[in-house]
């Protein structure tokens, strides 16, 4: 998502691929790590549901003005996404 001249743009910069249905998959793994889905960091295969997650990530930042999730490397950063709960405390940020 960009802003430009105070209007939200939401680009792929082409890296956007599409799925036929809910049951295709997909293995390319491009992007910025802390926005994906942690099956695509782990390079395994995945479907429409990992945008769903990398959404969801967007909307926290939106909320809470950072990643709920970071760390050094991919390897780390998916064990936080599957070992500890995001902060939703607006107050503890």
């Amino acid at each position: 998502m960009l802003l430009k001249d105070g209007k939200i743009k939401i680009a792929d910069l082409g890296f956007a691929k599409e799925l036929k249905d809910e049951r295709a998959i997909a293995t390319t793994i491009l992007g910025t790590s802390l926005t994906m889905a942690p099956e695509v960091l782990e390079g395994k295969q995945y479907g429409m549901v990992a945008d769903i997650y990398g959404l969801g990530v967007i909307l926290y930042q939106l909320l809470f003005g950072q990643y709920p999730y970071i760390a050094k490397n991919d390897a780390l950063l998916v064990n936080e996404i599957k070992t500890k709960k995001p902060n939703f405390n607006l107050n503890g940020v």
